[in-house]
C-alpha cells in the first residue's frame, strides 16, 4: 500500500507488526492495499522504485518492508510468498538467448546507421550521397496519394509503410532537404526525400469513360425517380389517394409500406431509424412530402394517414421521467427569468464595441 504521509505511514506499519492485517490496517485508515500477484522484480520496481524493489525481494515471507518512499509516497510492502524459480538448463534457452541477442545486434546496428545518415544530411550531403554512403539502395515509389494509396489502385488499402512514407513525404516540399521517419516497430527507419510533386487535376477522359458513363446513367435515372416521385407527390396532396397515384405513373414502382408503430418504440431505434419513418413526425395528417433515399437509389412519397394521440395513463415510469426532464427545463428557464429581471431592475446597458473587442481577442484576432 502507499500513504501520501510519513507519520500515518509509520503508525499503520506498527499496527501491521503488532498482528493486524495489512487490509485492515489500512482500511481502519481509509485506504486500501493492493495484492502484486507473480510480482517479478522489474516490473515491480517500474511501479515503485529500484529501492524499494530490491527491499521487497530481500525480505522474507511474512516480512513487513517500510514505510519507504517513492515520488508517490510511502510504500508498506507485505512479503505474502515466495516463489523460487528453477533455472532453466542452457539448451532449453539457447534459442531465446540467441533471438534476444539477434534482435539487440539489429537494433544497435540500425542506431549505427541513423546515426550515420544523420551525419551526412547534417554535413549538407543530398539525398544520393547519403544513401551511397550508407550502402544503401533508393527505390522510388509510384506518385502516391497522402494516405499511401495510388492511382492505378485507388480503392486498395494501402500497405501501412508506404502510408507513412507517403505522409512524410507530403509534409516536405520538393525543395527541401531528405528526413528521416520512423516506420514499423524496432528502430527501423525510413530517409525520404520528395522527387516530383503532381499538381491535382483531372483524370485523361479515356481513362474513366466507363466510370463517368455509369455515373451519367444514375443522374439520369434518378432525375427521371425525382420528376415521377413529384408527379405523384402533387396528385396525392391534391387527394387522390396514393395507390391511384403511382398507378397512374403507368410504371411498376415497388409496392407501398404501410407502416402503424408508436413513436416512443421507434424512437427506441435513434440513429438507425430510416429518414422516411423519422420524417413522419413532423407531418400533419392527409398530407405527403417527399424525400430522398438515404442510400442515393431513388426517392421516397411519403403519406401519413392518420394521428393517434398517445395516451400515459398508468405508464409510471414515462411520467416520471417526463417530469425529471420538465423539472431540469423548468430550473433553467427560472435562472434565464431571473437574469433577465436583475438585468431589466438594475439597467443593464450592452456595450457592443466592447464586447465585439473582447470576442476579437478572446478568438486570437485582436491586435496591441
Amino acid at each position: 500500500m502507499i500513504v501520501a504521509d510519513e507519520k500515518a505511514a509509520q503508525a499503520i506499519a506498527a499496527k501491521v507488526k503488532g498482528g493486524t492485517g495489512l487490509a485492515e490496517a489500512a482500511s481502519a485508515a481509509g485506504l486500501k492495499a493492493s495484492t502484486v500477484e507473480n510480482a517479478e522484480k522489474e516490473a515491480f520496481a517500474r511501479a515503485s522504485s529500484t529501492a524499494i524493489a530490491d527491499a521487497a525481494f530481500s525480505g522474507q515471507q511474512g516480512a513487513l518492508v517500510g514505510p519507504l518512499k517513492s515520488p508517490l509516497g510511502w510504500h508498506i510492502v507485505r512479503v505474502e510468498q515466495i516463489e523460487q524459480v528453477a533455472a532453466k538448463p542452457l539448451a532449453q534457452v539457447r534459442d531465446e538467448i540467441a533471438s534476444e541477442v539477434s534482435q539487440r545486434k539489429q537494433a544497435q546496428a540500425l542506431s549505427d546507421l541513423r546515426a550515420r545518415i544523420d551525419t551526412a544530411i547534417a554535413d549538407n550531403s543530398t539525398f544520393d550521397e547519403a544513401i551511397a554512403d550508407a550502402k544503401l539502395k533508393a527505390e522510388t515509389s509510384a506518385p502516391l496519394f497522402a494516405d499511401g494509396r495510388t492511382q492505378d489502385a485507388p480503392e486498395a488499402q494501402p500497405d501501412p509503410t508506404i502510408a507513412k512514407i507517403a505522409q512524410g513525404g507530403f509534409a516536405l516540399e520538393q525543395s527541401e532537404e531528405p528526413q528521416i521517419i520512423a516506420i514499423g516497430e524496432g528502430g527501423g527507419f525510413a530517409l525520404i526525400k520528395t522527387e516530383k510533386v503532381i499538381a491535382a487535376a483531372p483524370k485523361p477522359l479515356a481513362q474513366i469513360r466507363d466510370q463517368v458513363a455509369t455515373q451519367v446513367i444514375r443522374d439520369r435515372q434518378l432525375q427521371g425517380a425525382r420528376k415521377v416521385a413529384a408527379a405523384v407527390l402533387a396528385d396525392v396532396n391534391k387527394g387522390m389517394p396514393i395507390a391511384d397515384a403511382m398507378k397512374k405513373t403507368g410504371l411498376r414502382l415497388p409496392p407501398l409500406q404501410p407502416l402503424d408503430a408508436a413513436r416512443g418504440q421507434l424512437a427506441q431505434m435513434g440513429d438507425r431509424l430510416p429518414p422516411p419513418v423519422r420524417l413522419i413526425f413532423s407531418m400533419a395528417p392527409k398530407k405527403a412530402k417527399l424525400t430522398e433515399s438515404p442510400d442515393g437509389g431513388g426517392y421516397w412519397v411519403v403519406w401519413l394517414d392518420e394521428i393517434q394521440p398517445g395516451d400515459a395513463a398508468g405508464n409510471d415510469m414515462l411520467i416520471n421521467q417526463t417530469r425529471t426532464q420538465l423539472g431540469q427545463l423548468t430550473g433553467g428557464e427560472y435562472v434565464e427569468q431571473f437574469a433577465a429581471a436583475a438585468r431589466k431592475a438594475v439597467g443593464v446597458k450592452r456595450n457592443e464595441a466592447a464586447i465585439a473587442r473582447l470576442k476579437a481577442q478572446l478568438g486570437g484576432q485582436g491586435g496591441n
